[in-house]
């Protein structure tokens, strides 16, 4: 099949916050977008809708935004199981978090923390899941620039940092492909791409995979042993490297994008990406 044509999803107001691109978690035959509607520099609403195939969008739903607070960057999304999804942004400073058990909706916001007493955060957040129940959370130091974690695991733990000195302004990218698995990347100083994993035990040091890109990364995983990688490149298209044993090289996807990418898988062999068009509106591709 290969990848579709760029598609605009004509999703919520139609217009969004280039400097945030949307969220994005694949589970089942489903693809849970959200995205904040272009209402200032750091207002508007968060818009939901989720992707079932072909060319059909659900209905929007307008989640509102967090009382008070302005959110910094962009949200991020993880699905556990076809019914759970936990949200995660920056705002006021703080690591906020909501999550939705399918019919009963979404919950309040959870403060967790950062900012005045706590670790400065300088990036927006990604979150993964390693199984039913974990949530590992990643963002860039605002103080050291380094990689934060934290994890949930029967209650969350404090900041970690897995050192390395990387750019504030790029959201890092994160993902588990199972079997006690994380992987996360971040943009170093020299505009490439880095990465660092474990495998239920210790972290390995950070490695280069190459690649020259300003603005954030996202990854995602169809399966065991599998992950897919994306960024902005430096003439604004988006380029794609997937690990299926060893690293393949970038390939050009096309698309015009100022900022970063959201990815998300619906199953083995499919993989969906998507970006914040120059025009402002979401643009979506598929494989």
């Amino acid at each position: 099949m290969g990848w579709s044509e760029w598609r605009n999803i004509h999703f919520g107001p139609g217009t969004f916050r280039a400097v945030a691109p949307p969220a994005a978690a694949g589970e089942g035959n489903v693809l849970r977008v959200i995205a904040q509607a272009d209402n200032g520099p750091y207002s508007g609403d968060l818009y939901q809708s989720e992707y079932l195939g072909n060319d059909y969008w659900t209905p929007h739903f307008n989640m509102g935004q967090p009382h008070a607070v302005n959110i910094y960057g962009s949200p991020t999304l993880v699905s556990w199981n076809e019914d759970r999804r936990d949200l995660f942004v920056v705002a006021g400073a703080a690591l906020l978090h909501r999550w939705s058990d399918g019919p009963s909706g979404w919950s309040g916001w959870e403060n967790l923390g950062g900012g005045p007493g706590g670790p400065v955060l300088g990036s927006s957040p990604v979150v993964c899941s390693r199984g039913p129940g974990l949530l590992d959370v990643f963002a860039i130091s605002g103080t050291d620039f380094s990689v934060l974690h934290k994890r949930f695991q029967n209650g969350w733990s404090g900041w970690e940092s897995l050192g390395g000195h990387f750019s504030k302004l790029c959201k890092p990218a994160a993902i588990s492909w199972g079997g006690g698995h994380l992987d996360v990347f971040a943009v170093g100083d020299d505009y490439g791409i880095h990465h660092k994993w474990t495998g239920g035990g210790g972290w390995s040091g950070w490695e280069s995979l190459g690649g020259v890109t300003e603005y954030g990364l996202s990854a995602t995983s169809w399966g065991s042993g599998r992950i897919d990688l994306f960024h902005r490149g430096q003439n604004r298209a988006v380029y794609h490297a997937w690990f299926d044993g060893g690293w393949s090289g970038w390939e050009n996807l096309g698309g015009v994008t100022d900022y970063g990418i959201a990815s998300g898988s619906r199953g083995p062999g499919r993989l969906d990406v998507l970006h914040v068009g120059t025009d402002r509106a979401i643009y979506h591709s598929e494989f």
